[in-house]
């Protein structure tokens, strides 16, 4: 016999899953994106680290400030690079659950506002540092350079912004003497495996 509803332990366990997605969120595209740019600086383009801690800091502050604008930023980034970003949003079109299915309707919809938020997330935090590059110096080719190298890691992950490699990446940086702190969500998932 089909079983029609869920036990109250499923229940838990997905709208335990839900809330850690939109609660993470932020901080592990933060963590994962930061790893990857911070690679690719350090050791495609030789930086050193107060400029590191610059950028990071520029980028802490562009967060903080609700003024910075990031249409104007992507214009600027588009017209001086030709590199742009767009962030696709999920619609309610996008659920193929029937909305008489309420409870998994409303899961999946949830799920997706959490990955439109990290997108957006995403988006504002690379123009932040995009921007910093630009106001520093940075020309059509570098900055091109390094959003290709940024998308490659970004092509290459098998989760989303924060899986194995990432660790790996992060275990050089740490060698090198560069410190990136990770979400203890991920930390204790990755202690587990």
């Amino acid at each position: 016999m089909k079983k029609i509803h869920r036990t109250r332990a499923e229940l838990l366990r997905e709208l335990n899953y839900t809330a850690k997605c939109r609660r993470n969120s932020y901080s592990a595209s933060f963590s994962g994106l930061s790893v990857y740019l911070t690679h690719i600086l350090v050791f495609q383009e030789k930086w050193r680290p107060g400029q590191i801690q610059k950028l990071y800091q520029a980028i802490t502050d562009g967060l903080a400030d609700e003024s910075f604008d990031i249409d104007t930023a992507n214009a600027r980034l588009k017209e001086k690079t030709g590199v742009a970003f767009e962030v696709v949003r999920h619609e309610d079109s996008d659920i193929h659950i029937s909305k008489k299915k309420k409870y998994r309707y409303m899961i999946v919809q949830k799920l997706n506002e959490a990955e439109d938020e990290i997108c957006t997330y995403c988006m504002r935090w690379c123009l932040i540092a995009y921007s910093y590059l630009m106001d520093n110096g940075f020309g059509k080719k570098r900055i091109t350079r390094i959003n290709d190298a940024l998308k490659d890691c970004l092509e290459k992950s098998e989760s989303g912004v924060v899986d194995a490699k990432v660790a790996v990446m992060r275990q050089e940086l740490i060698d090198a003497g560069y410190i990136i702190e990770m979400p203890k969500e991920w930390i204790l998932l990755r202690s587990r495996t």
